[in-house]
């Protein structure tokens, strides 16, 4: 063989294992972010359901969603699809809390509801056949401790025979006070 072919020869086979050593780096790297970010989940639940019972054992929340992980970094809890059920005895209704995701505060308090969120009251009464009071959004938080829902964003209320809409919102639905902040509209419709 020539020199000029045995050089060529080489130069190949030496481009061809730098090649190969750069994209084992560049897997390496890729790999040690990917195991970093992983390594940040304290924990992560599949298909649960958490209750919180009052002193004298009745049911004062409970919540349903098919996962639900912890950040230890952030300290993040977050729970996709969330289903909250709000049991309320002074009123006889019980209310219901769907959505596309929330995240739990660290105290785990206060819960902040996102995408196509939806509140349903309805009376438990047995016999009562009234049309649940339904309230739509795309943010919404809620706080156990004081049993308030309060959002920033567009509202809209559906009731029997009424529609609201407004921007913005304060609710106390153990006491059924709504509070509409800002651009109210309504229509009333009689039977």
């Amino acid at each position: 063989m020539r020199k000029r072919t045995l050089l060529a020869i080489f130069l190949f086979a030496g481009l061809a294992l730098f090649s190969r050593w750069m994209v084992n780096q560049q897997s390496d790297e890729i790999g040690a972010t990917a195991s970093n970010q992983r390594s940040t989940i304290d924990y992560e639940l599949e298909n649960f359901v958490a209750r919180s019972f009052d002193e004298k054992g009745f049911l004062v929340f409970q919540m349903n969603a098919p996962r639900m992980s912890k950040d230890t970094n952030s300290g993040v809890t977050r729970v996709s699809h969330p289903r909250i059920l709000w049991p309320q005895r002074k009123t006889d209704k019980k209310t219901t809390l769907l959505a596309d995701s929330g995240l739990i505060s660290d105290d785990q308090n206060e819960i902040h509801l996102s995408g196509r969120v939806v509140v349903k009251s309805r009376s438990t009464l047995e016999g009562n056949d009234n049309q649940p009071i339904i309230l739509r959004t795309e943010e919404l938080s809620f706080n156990q401790t004081d049993r308030l829902l309060t959002s920033n964003v567009l509202i809209s209320l559906t009731a029997p025979g009424l529609q609201l809409s407004g921007t913005g919102m304060n609710a106390n639905l153990e006491t059924e006070q709504i509070s509409l902040q800002q651009q109210v509209k309504g229509q009333y419709e009689t039977e």
